[in-house]
């Protein structure tokens, strides 16, 4: 299948509010679940979609039976500007057809909220009568029907969506007439910008607010003047602010001059002048003192708008996209995704980047949160890098992404282009790459590091008689534990010389890394006993081996890639299974078939003569050779042959075809053998 983009005959028209049409098309809309009515997001436009059964400027022609079946396929679909398929701007909600013109009616929303401009551009255009529409079909180009004059009839069709098409650059629709029919004429700017808006718009020059085509013209006046007002209440309130705290400071001089001597009074007097006075530091500190952060990457410095992402404790660069911290410290480096890539864990491209250089890059994805370290390709030099050659290729304008053809020579790393299209002159490069090319991908997995034993599970113990306080120490060894229980029967005498008699069973100084040698260990020297005997001290020492939990199941990649090899094997024999249950199937039938057959077989070696004499009799007759042998069906076959024979001698009406030529046996005969020799000929020889 390949996208056939098709300018049509069609029309736009952008709804009047109150209009029967526009009345419908909520009804319609809310029974989707889509809230038209009041929107300041969406807006809503018909198209007069496409004509059937006639060709358009670039001879396609759309079948109108094929067509109808399809077009419900416009509900949920696309609504573009110039084919750009990834500039969407609304979607289509509902359809109709009318059988007598051929005729495809579309109706669509259009996002005036998230593109405002474009909004007043299709605005714009349609009353200079430059607004077209068109639309996108799928269809397989080796199924096109082609006709003597030249056109084409578009078969096997898929409803891809829709397009708007403003008619500059050179952009014009198949069809001359494809226009815009109507659209609202008058706008009010306080429906679409409230209050909030309108105080930010204070700290502009009104002077300097534009008129988009003189359609806000009036709100904007009214705005104007709004804020004019607003402006003078404000000076007003101020100059009342200041009038009031000076006689409240007067009245409070003369009370204390009656208390205090007249050089108190005088000193009050400046204060209260210096009060009064505003000097420009005063003015500075009553400002508000707005929060600003200077990164630590690219010493850009700016001030914090959104006060929600400065309390999270983190904030993106506007000039680097470096990740930093409140005070400005680099927490991330510069975000900038000069890669391609998917997460080959969640299949996902939403990254963060760790850490980067010219060679490699470290990276967790925001999805999964898994860590990869990626190698970049290094160029190297090439024999075609040393040799000038000539080459032709095209380049993607920036603007209109027109492709632009364009041949130059392979020393030339640079060039000037013009874009035929929109007229766009730019430069380009043709040693710069947009992504740069990855060899290499690795995941970084953080291993937990357990202790244990160096030595392989030689215990070494000191034993303290005279500490009340011991406690059961633990050796660890790779896959057992040992607790040591103290069993001590002490009596107070003099110290005298201390004799040892141990019976400890030797331990070999070998590291145990299977669970079979560690269990044979076990079983070995599965209790030790040491005897620490004095002349009035007795100490007992059990030591009792324990084995520890082993963690047969351990998390590895080597176990994830054998669950995945059992899914895949699972699925493999679900699908042979099927299979198998398939041929049952058709096995069934063949042994179905092969003992109709042999039946049938049975039937006519012992039947054959009676069968032949008997549609012999008949002539030609619906029933079959089972029915035949039936002598009830075959007696009222008779009759009915023999009741029609006497009502046709009735009616004079022979059996003999008009004007026909009677033959002699003879003839009959050698006409018989004429045949069987030219039917049999191959035999003979």
């Amino acid at each position: 299948e390949f996208l056939q983009d098709v300018k049509v005959r069609s029309e736009v028209v952008f709804l009047e509010t109150g209009s029967r049409e526009h009345s419908d098309l909520l009804v319609s809309a809310k029974k989707r679940g889509i809230l038209i009515e009041n929107s300041r997001d969406l807006g809503v436009i018909k198209t007069i979609y496409a004509f059937t059964e006639r060709p358009n400027s670039n001879g396609d022609r759309l079948s109108s039976k094929e067509f109808q079946k399809v077009f419900p396929q416009i509900i949920g679909k696309p609504m573009d500007v110039g084919h750009n398929r990834q500039l969407i701007v609304g979607y289509y909600i509902d359809y109709k057809y009318i059988l007598k013109e051929n005729k495809a009616i579309a109706y669509a929303v259009f996002f005036k909220s998230s593109y405002p401009k474009l909004w007043m551009k299709a605005l714009d255009f349609k009353k200079k009568n430059k607004l077209s529409s068109s639309f996108e079909i799928w269809s397989d180009n080796n199924k096109t029907i082609e006709h003597r004059d030249g056109t084409q009839t578009l078969r096997d069709l898929e409803i891809a969506g829709g397009a708007l098409i403003f008619e500059e650059y050179g952009e014009v629709p198949a069809f001359k007439d494809a226009k815009v029919l109507d659209i609202a004429k008058k706008v009010n700017l306080n429906n679409y910008i409230d209050e909030k808006c309108l105080v930010y718009a204070s700290k502009y020059k009104q002077e300097g607010i534009i008129v988009a085509n003189d359609y806000f013209k009036d709100s904007v006046k009214e705005n104007k003047q709004k804020l004019e007002a607003e402006r003078l209440a404000e000076e007003e309130k101020l100059k009342k602010e200041k009038a009031l705290p000076t006689k409240v400071e007067d009245k409070k001089v003369v009370e204390k001059s009656q208390e205090v001597t007249p050089e108190v009074k005088k000193d009050e007097v400046v204060d209260k002048d210096k009060k009064i006075e505003e000097t420009p530091e005063d003015k500075k500190k009553d400002e508000p003192i707005v929060p600003k952060i200077k990164c630590s990457n690219c010493n850009h410095e700016w001030e914090v708008d959104s006060q929600q992402e400065y309390a999270m404790g983190s904030e993106k660069c506007p000039n680097c996209f470096a990740i930093i911290d409140q005070t400005g410290k680099m927490l991330y480096p510069p975000q900038i995704k000069d890669f391609n890539m998917a997460c080959p864990g969640c299949s996902i491209s939403n990254w963060l980047i760790l850490s980067r250089n010219e060679e490699n890059m470290s990276l967790k994805c925001q999805s999964c949160a898994k860590e990869y370290k990626i190698d970049f390709e290094v160029k190297k030099e090439t024999i075609a890098d040393k040799i000038n050659f000539m080459y032709a290729s095209y380049v993607r304008c920036p603007q209109c992404s027109n492709s632009v053809p364009y041949a130059g020579i392979s020393s030339i790393k640079e060039a000037d282009i013009t874009c035929k299209k929109c007229g766009l002159y730019f430069s380009f490069d043709i040693t710069r790459e947009v992504n740069k090319k990855i060899s290499k991908i690795e995941e970084i997995v953080h291993k937990v590091i357990e202790k244990s034993s160096e030595r392989g599970g030689k215990d070494t113990m000191e034993l303290k008689p005279n500490d009340k306080n011991d406690k059961d120490t633990v050796s660890k060894d790779s896959g057992m534990s040992k607790k040591v229980i103290k069993e001590e029967k002490v009596e107070v005498a003099p110290k005298t010389e201390e004799v040892v008699k141990e019976k400890v069973t030797p331990i070999e100084d070998k590291s145990i890394t299977d669970s079979s040698e560690i269990i044979a260990k076990e079983k070995a020297t599965d209790t030790e006993t040491i005897t620490t005997s004095t002349d009035k001290n007795i100490v007992k020492v059990d030591i009792i081996i324990e084995p520890k939990s082993v963690d047969k199941y351990a998390k590895s990649k080597t176990l994830r890639k054998a669950i995945v090899k059992i899914k895949d094997s699972n699925k493999e024999l679900t699908t042979a299974i099927r299979k198998v249950e398939l041929r049952k199937v058709s096995i069934k039938r063949l042994v179905d078939r092969i003992v109709k057959l042999k039946k049938e077989v049975v039937l006519y070696k012992a039947n054959a003569k009676k069968i032949i004499a008997r549609r012999n009799e008949l002539g030609e007759t619906d029933l079959i050779d089972v029915d035949i042998l039936n002598d009830d069906k075959f007696n009222l076959a008779v009759a009915m042959k023999e009741n029609v024979e006497l009502k046709a001698k009735k009616l004079n009406t022979g059996s003999e075809v008009l004007g026909g030529k009677n033959h002699s046996e003879e003839d009959l005969k050698k006409q018989h053998d004429k045949i069987d020799r030219e039917a049999f000929k191959h035999t003979r020889e």
